[in-house]
């Protein structure tokens, strides 16, 4: 009987740390197959999501329900009306899904169920230590597997991708294939901080930071080029010593110095435009946007029409009709007009403040704080709120770490 129950217990947490691990490792379905099949793998994933979250409601029938749940709450009622709206009502054109039910599929099940998912997961359960090394191993076979087309394309000289711009493969984009690389090196890093004393996690933590960073540098896409400038900065904000004030003033120095070498060694080497495009962060001209100057003043103009209420997630004339904003801020407000924006506001500061004490304090879950600042710079460049289930899945995770290691029960 005792080891029938040990057993039972046994079972709940394999499937609980399957869960978590197949919600972070969303985007990795891209690299199981292609075209039409990847369909049905994320109908696989959706599906086995929905068993989850109900097993959890089982298993877990009442959660402590906070403030910020309840603004999340508003946001998401909030949102998902102006969807259906939008798609049902008004009868807006669209162009990311072909079918207008998939909408409110992945409304439901990318959006609010993975925030609901984590926030029953009980992370005191959670064995941060082997979620890592399972979440490393799909990450890292992923990147590998990905620089084969990557170095086939540079080869044959048929770029998937432009202005040395690389994706990963067919059904993955610049942006998506830089932040899997970003993903890649927070997971690295936060093994290190978890096994620090250990050789072979020191090897594979600095394999998988050079592997990530190289995709970063192959995608030559800015959003996880400044993810990663932002987790730097919250990282070593508060443990500025003399050797570090020194170590990175050199190492400045040394890329400031051999700047024209080193964009030529990435111009040769990987056909890739990675300095021109990383020192674009630093012009405030919007020169170099990827057309996204675009997309935001249109998706302003939207708010503008209806300040209070809002109007359309989705931009709604010219070229890029149907798609969306690119921004999840501008998205809130679009969708939900001024009430949209604030609770939006509310929940990025309390996601930030939760984060940034997590990482400060060198929390054992620090790679979830991590995740988020990266989940929210990506949603703030690029994907919607029901295309981005990560954006959820983090800030709910973050939340509800915060709450397991500062909270009051």
């Amino acid at each position: 009987m005792k080891l029938f129950r040990i057993n039972i217990i046994s079972f709940r947490n394999w499937i609980m740390h399957l869960f978590l691990c197949l919600l972070i490792i969303f985007d990795l379905r891209t690299y199981l197959v292609t075209g039409s099949g990847i369909s049905i793998i994320t109908s696989g994933l959706i599906f086995f999501y929905l068993v989850c979250y109900l097993y959890l409601c089982v298993l877990y029938p009442k959660i402590y329900i906070r403030f910020f749940d309840v603004i999340v709450f508003l946001f998401l009622c909030i949102y998902g009306a102006r969807v259906y709206v939008n798609i049902y009502i008004d009868g807006i054109y669209n162009t990311i899904f072909e079918n207008n039910i998939t909408y409110i599929v992945y409304f439901f099940l990318l959006a609010a169920l993975p925030y609901q998912a984590c926030r029953r997961i009980p992370f005191s359960k959670i064995h941060i230590e082997t979620l890592l090394v399972i979440l490393f191993v799909f990450y890292f076979l992923a990147l590998i597997y990905s620089f084969s087309n990557v170095m086939t394309s540079i080869a044959m000289k048929t770029y998937v991708g432009n202005e040395g711009r690389f994706e990963a493969n067919a059904m993955l984009d610049t942006i998506g294939y830089g932040h899997l690389g970003l993903t890649l090196v927070l997971i690295s890093f936060s093994l290190l901080i978890c096994h620090h004393k250990k050789l072979i996690i020191g090897i594979l933590g600095g394999l998988g930071i050079l592997c990530g960073a190289l995709s970063i540098i192959l995608a030559n896409s800015r959003s996880p080029m400044l993810a990663l400038l932002v987790c730097l900065i919250i990282i070593f904000s508060n443990r500025i010593s003399f050797r570090l004030l020194l170590l990175i003033s050199i190492l400045v120095s040394l890329f400031v110095i051999y700047i024209d070498e080193i964009n030529i060694f990435f111009q040769e080497v990987f056909k890739s435009q990675f300095i021109d495009r990383f020192l674009t962060i630093f012009k405030g001209d919007g020169n170099g946007m990827s057309g996204r100057n675009i997309y935001y003043n249109q998706g302003w103009a939207i708010f503008s029409d209806n300040p209070l209420l809002g109007q359309s997630f989705l931009l709604t004339s010219g070229d890029i009709k149907g798609d969306y904003v690119h921004n999840s801020f501008l998205e809130s407000l679009m969708a939900g007009g001024l009430l949209g924006g604030i609770l939006y506001i509310i929940m990025t500061l309390w996601g930030v403040t939760c984060s940034y004490k997590l990482i400060n304090n060198r929390s054992r879950y620090i790679f979830f704080a991590l995740f988020f600042i990266q989940m929210l710079t990506y949603s703030l460049f690029s994907r919607s709120f029901i295309a981005l289930p990560l954006y959820w899945v983090s800030l709910s995770s973050v939340f509800s770490i915060y709450q397991l290691e500062y909270g009051k029960s």
